[in-house]
């Protein structure tokens, strides 16, 4: 079991630790409990925090803009009618990545909500989600 310095050279296992708190009053055990309780919730709170920032920029950058600028440019090309076969076709590879990628900012997504105990649609009003075909 993990070890811990209590103070500067003084090192106590977890078992050692719990063996000695169970001996303390109730009142100093219930104190020490609310501390390790608000301590556990920071941290918890600072993960989730780091998570969320983690997964906002995944979401906004999961598709270089280079390649849709150049999947608009396709498009663009084709609704006016003058798209050549080989930019048809690298259109085409354009789109599906775009697809396999919104597929993957989807689950990104879903996993950004249940962190922000939101639904989906209120975390997209509440964050910018570049819309890949706009």
């Amino acid at each position: 079991m993990q070890t811990f310095e209590i103070k500067k050279g003084m090192h106590v296992s977890a078992d050692e630790f719990l063996n000695s708190v169970s001996h303390l009053d109730a009142a100093v055990l219930k104190t020490l409990l609310e501390r390790v309780q608000k301590a556990l919730l920071e941290r918890s709170q600072s993960f989730s925090h780091g998570r969320e920032s983690q997964l906002v920029a995944e979401i906004q950058r999961i598709i270089p803009p280079s390649v849709l600028r150049r999947f608009r440019q396709l498009r663009q090309k084709q609704q006016n009618g003058s798209i050549f076969t080989k930019e048809q076709e690298e259109m085409q590879l354009l789109a599906d990545i775009l697809e396999e990628k919104s597929a993957e900012r989807v689950l990104l997504l879903g996993e950004l909500a249940a962190l922000r105990k939101v639904s989906l649609s209120e975390l997209l009003k509440q964050i910018r989600v570049q819309d890949f075909y706009a």
